[in-house]
């Protein structure tokens, strides 16, 4: 690693050290990836900027919370709207694949109308400096980033709608991703990762929906992507809220949310305004090293999830997923996953918000003790520029995962990691918005991992600047996001 490790600890953690390539850590190694990530932020900002022009805005698409909120109280209608879905569900309760999150979430994001059809156009990115101490640590410039676009038109007395989402980490991430610590999931090299969140795939994303009512109260829903995301945990770490200011990933990301990346993805779902009811059937395995291409395989896997929406502010899910063999280094383990979470939003008016989000994970593998995660996620917005940011986890992880003496590969470690961070947003620039901030985490690990990590209290920090869509305020015509 880039810190020298203590002499009391070599013997510990040989097998994690011996699996890696020290080429991987060398400081000309660092500097050629900090030079590719500053150089590849001018594609991932061309990346954001170069959208093609929506057409028409249209008068009246975005409507305020206030009136999304007497008309939730109203009968359910079973067309769409511009701004509603089938029976009348609104557009921001839709969040990553087919998760739903809470209807009061503020959304970012260009939209228009053009002949029928509804488009949105979001994305988010940030390039910063990203500091890990600890003799498990490392620093890199990087840039985490994603685009997507939205397109939904009525079909049938339904609605069609389809999504891309890419994303140039591949070019603008370090290949054997950005450090992390005490971060588990996914292999570089023919080695499982570990201190670090690997880069996502450049296709996030490509996927149809379709939707359909069966009466007034009642509808049907089919999700069908070649890239895209299972009926699995809460809405993805990326597309949340609560998590959208923050470029780190969260430690518990592969008990909670890691199948937002599958290559292989049929759901199938009903729904009522306030309750839905889906299965998937899926390809387990996790995305390979090479994140440029489609790594498709026959479906093996499925899960099932409820969704919860009982008010304008709460948004509830739990669900279960067997996956078949999502580990490329092990093909013939696979593992049970359980997911429960409760989201929270309220919009205080006035461009101010405040949203929280908890989360539960638990993995249950065929070999070896089953696992946990717990998170509380949360974001306060004020006057549309100030943001305050803040997670907190517990988990368990094997020794395997952390890549410790085999010895220790079947034992379980607890682990703790809390991160504050504040940014601010500018005024938009040819309807872009730059902001710039900063987010700090103390990681704790128990008397078992010090002679790893050297030390029981970890810290670390990061350093951003960030692109992203302009919030879509209500009570405008086209919103503020218009184009």
């Amino acid at each position: 690693m880039a810190n020298a490790r203590s002499e009391s600890s070599s013997q510990f953690q040989s097998h994690g050290a011996a699996r890696r390539p020290a080429s991987a850590w060398s400081a000309r190694r660092r500097r050629r990836d900090d030079m590719k990530a500053i150089s590849h932020f001018l594609a991932a900002v061309v990346f954001a900027l170069g959208t093609p022009a929506l057409a028409q805005e249209h008068e009246g698409m975005a409507m305020d919370h206030t009136h999304q909120e007497e008309v939730s109280t109203e009968a359910p209608v079973a067309e769409a709207s511009p701004m509603r879905g089938v029976l009348g569900i609104p557009e921001a309760r839709e969040g990553s694949g087919t998760g739903w999150q809470p209807d009061s979430t503020p959304m970012f994001a260009w939209h228009a109308m053009a002949k029928g059809w509804m488009l949105m156009l979001h994305t988010n990115a940030f390039v910063g400096y990203d500091s890990q101490a600890g003799d498990r640590g490392d620093h890199a410039v990087f840039s985490a980033n994603w685009i997507m676009g939205m397109a939904k038109h009525e079909l049938g007395g339904g609605e069609a709608g389809f999504r891309t989402m890419l994303s140039l980490e591949p070019a603008t991430v370090p290949e054997d991703g950005y450090p992390l610590l005490l971060q588990t999931g996914e292999s570089f090299e023919g080695m499982p990762l570990h201190d670090r969140q690997h880069p996502h795939d450049f296709f996030m994303e490509v996927a149809a929906t379709y939707r359909h009512a069966l009466g007034d109260a009642l509808g049907v829903e089919v999700y069908a992507a070649p890239v895209g995301e299972p009926a699995i945990g809460p809405v993805a770490f990326p597309h949340r809220f609560t998590g959208m200011a923050n470029p780190l990933a969260p430690l518990g990301h592969h008990w909670q949310d890691a199948t937002h990346i599958t290559f292989g993805v049929l759901t199938a779902g009903v729904f009522t305004r306030h309750v839905k009811l889906e299965g998937s059937w899926f390809n387990g395995r996790e995305p390979d090293e090479n994140r440029w291409d489609f790594d498709l395989r026959t479906p093996d896997s499925f899960a099932g999830r409820v969704s919860v929406n009982p008010t304008h502010d709460v948004s509830a899910q739990a669900s279960y997923a067997f996956l078949k063999s999502p580990e490329e280094l092990e093909p013939d383990e696979s593992l049970q996953r359980a997911t429960a979470s409760l989201a929270w939003n309220h919009d205080l008016g006035h461009e101010n918000d405040v949203a929280v989000v908890g989360v539960l994970g638990h993995n249950d593998p065929e070999h070896g003790s089953a696992t946990h995660s717990a998170m509380l996620e949360g974001t306060v917005l004020l006057s549309g520029h100030h943001l305050l940011f803040s997670r907190a986890e517990w988990l368990t992880k094997s020794g395997a995962e952390l890549v410790l003496e085999p010895t220790h590969a079947e034992d379980t470690f607890a682990m703790g990691a809390f991160s504050l961070g504040l940014g601010h947003d500018f005024d938009p620039v040819a309807q872009v918005v730059p902001g710039i901030g900063v987010v700090g985490s103390l990681n704790l690990v128990g008397s078992d991992l010090e002679p790893v990590y050297g030390s029981r209290a970890l810290v670390g920090a990061m350093v951003f600047v960030r692109l992203h869509a302009p919030q879509m305020k209500p009570g405008m015509a086209g919103g503020h996001g218009g184009m």
